[in-house]
């Protein structure tokens, strides 16, 4: 099993080399919108749970679009 730094340095990695600068910023929107809207007291498996749910959307729409 790899170590979570490896993991979280290729997931990293992916990230960067397959989402747009759209999806990015869509994603780091909504993020930071759940961040102020509780008022910072969202925690990092609840802001990875909704960054995974709509990294998932995002696939359906890139499939749905054609571009998998």
């Amino acid at each position: 099993m790899i170590n979570e730094e490896v993991q979280r340095q290729v997931a990293n990695y992916w990230m960067e080399q397959t989402m747009t600068e759209e999806e990015y910023l869509a994603l780091e929107s909504i993020l930071v919108d759940e961040i102020w809207e509780t008022q910072e007291q969202a925690t990092d498996d609840e802001l990875v749970q909704i960054g995974v749910k709509r990294i998932n959307q995002m696939l359906i729409e890139r499939e749905e679009r054609g571009l998998v």
